[in-house]
């Protein structure tokens, strides 16, 4: 049985045709009237039906939407959060340079200091820029 309730429940249409039955209205819950042979009546019952199975899609969609978008928001904020720690921190490595014996001189260090500080600087002022500061 398929039926449609109107008007806060004052009439229901309820339609067993797929069923072998009738196709009735009732009144505040009680037998109104016969429907059968009205063909208006069918094709607006029908029209009716489609449309609520048109929201329920729709707002289905809608729903499932709205839980991607709280996802979506979420990774934002946990993106946003590790972009603030690179421009506040930048790398967190150790730019003391620590190569041992492997540098004789004092200037390919220095060099590599500078390389190193100068890197550290560029992923601290890119992150700033993501986060618009």
């Amino acid at each position: 049985m398929n039926k449609i309730v109107l008007d806060n429940g004052k009439y229901t249409v309820i339609n067993e045709l797929g069923e072998g039955g009738g196709f009735r209205a009732l009144r505040h819950g009680e037998e109104w009237r016969s429907l059968a042979g009205d063909g208006l009546v069918l094709a607006m019952y029908h029209e009716i039906e489609r449309l609520n199975e048109q929201l329920d899609r729709d707002f289905g969609e809608a729903a499932t939407n709205h839980i991607v978008m709280e996802m979506q928001q979420s990774e934002i904020e946990r993106l946003r959060t590790v972009i603030e720690d690179f421009a506040k921190h930048g790398t967190r490595h150790d730019t003391t340079p620590t190569i041992g014996g492997r540098i004789k001189r004092r200037d390919d260090v220095l060099g590599f200091y500078g390389y190193m500080r100068s890197m550290d600087d560029s992923v601290r002022r890119r992150a700033m820029e993501a986060i618009g500061e």
